[in-house]
């Protein structure tokens, strides 16, 4: 949505989730807002939720659990422990209202893998009922950008100046400012 600035507002999003596949668990889900073209630390809203793993129809890989989220990151598995959860069609519900209030039809939606968190994003959609907020045509690939620039070793840097990995919030901060200093010089 253009803001009087002459530049949209973007969104980039973030999953956590317990398998590789579409119609994995999601623990947890983000999104924020940014200027595209904007600054680097110009972003305005943002969203975090934590989900009951009690979704039906939906999957979880033992080594993902395992190997991942509690060997991994112990204090995030302490932290969604302890966290307030929202059932999965209410999160839903709640990023689509999210995005449609604050985007438009020049609005991209960014994740770090558009056919990973896009993917399982758009199968739990399907599954409840509920529409994506976006079109096919808006969805943006961090990481095509990064190949692209030959950012490897800048993503890293990136990441390990958030350095609370696996929580989506901090995951969709570092990665919107990736993107906007890749794509503005900054």
């Amino acid at each position: 949505m253009p803001n009087g600035t002459g530049m949209t507002v973007d969104v980039m999003i973030d999953i956590e989730s317990l398998n590789i596949t579409t119609d994995s668990i999601i623990l947890s889900l983000a999104a924020v807002t940014f200027l595209r073209g904007g600054a680097i630390e110009d972003y305005k809203d943002e969203l975090l939720l934590v989900l009951n793993t009690e979704q039906e129809g939906r999957t979880f890989s033992h080594s993902t659990l395992i190997d991942f989220h509690l060997l991994t990151v112990p204090n995030h598995a302490q932290a969604y422990l302890n966290s307030p959860t929202v059932m999965l069609p209410d999160a839903l519900t709640q990023l689509q209202e999210f995005i449609q209030t604050r985007t438009n039809k020049d609005s991209r939606i960014w994740a770090n893998g558009c056919c990973f968190d896009v993917g399982i994003l758009e199968n739990a959609f399907d599954q409840h009922g509920v529409s994506a907020p976006w079109k096919f045509f808006q969805v943006r690939d961090l990481r095509t950008i990064i190949d692209v620039f030959d950012a490897k070793d800048l993503k890293r840097q990136m990441q390990e100046e958030v350095g609370d990995l696996h929580n989506p919030l901090s995951d969709c901060i570092w990665q919107l400012r990736l993107l906007q200093n890749l794509l503005c010089g900054g």
